[in-house]
């Protein structure tokens, strides 16, 4: 992966951190900016002591969300792996029809909905770190806009 993540695809997921402390930081900055342009205060008197306190717990919060569902897919990989195996309870151990077949392949249905579903949980995981840096990113413009007009007139 290349820095800035912000400018550049991680396909990967090296960096899936940087993009919660990213949010953690920006939301502390755009609030304190707010918070600043609505108490009358300087925009740039921000602390930065809690911008820092921000960016670490975006990136501890987000980096064990990411962390969570790609161990939640491993496991799920694995049990569909052996329950489609010849090892003890695979499918591929029983012969086709037999009662103990037709366990095995519930078994393997089961770990592929498991599967299925810990994909989708990352998926949501990623979506909702996205969308909370484009919201971050759209109220910062929005509110820079509005402070600039105010500036100005």
């Amino acid at each position: 992966m290349i820095d800035p993540p912000v400018m550049y695809n991680d396909p990967k997921g090296d960096c899936s951190w940087c993009i919660g402390a990213l949010v953690g930081a920006a939301t502390e900055v755009l609030t304190q900016v707010v918070t600043n342009a609505i108490s009358g205060k300087e925009l740039t008197d921000i602390d930065w002591v809690d911008v820092g306190v921000a960016t670490v717990a975006g990136d501890v919060v987000n980096g064990k969300m990411v962390k969570a569902a790609d161990g939640n897919i491993a496991k799920a990989q694995n049990a569909l792996n052996d329950a489609t195996g010849k090892g003890p309870g695979g499918v591929k151990r029983y012969k086709p029809g037999s009662a103990n077949h037709q366990a095995a392949m519930s078994r393997v249905n089961q770990a592929s909905q498991n599967l299925t579903n810990a994909k989708l949980d990352k998926q949501i995981t990623e979506s909702i770190t996205d969308m909370s840096v484009d919201t971050t990113s759209a109220i910062g413009a929005n509110s820079a806009s509005e402070q600039v007009k105010k500036r100005v007139n």
